[in-house]
């Protein structure tokens, strides 16, 4: 998957689509932020979580959580869009 500046690749939707359908977590938080069950306030945290994880987190920050963040910004970029 190539990530272009500011854009979701065109295959995202699709791999999110079966993370969705095989992990549960993922798939209710999907299905609350499309039913718009999130506040602002949850959504922004939502948002925020992975950087307080690495801030939080005793391991240093490499690629992994570099590339960990960069998933979850891009999960959250799509179920926003989705919503929509």
């Amino acid at each position: 998957m190539e990530a272009t500046a500011g854009r979701i690749p065109p295959e995202t939707p699709a791999l999110l689509d079966q993370v969705f359908a095989t992990d549960g977590l993922f798939q209710r938080l999907y299905e609350q932020i499309v039913a718009e069950g999130f506040s602002v306030y949850s959504r922004k945290r939502i948002e925020l979580e992975p950087k307080a994880a690495v801030r939080d987190s005793k391991v240093p920050a490499g690629p992994s959580l570099a590339v960990s963040r960069g998933a979850w910004a891009g999960l959250v970029r799509y179920a926003k869009t989705a919503a929509v």
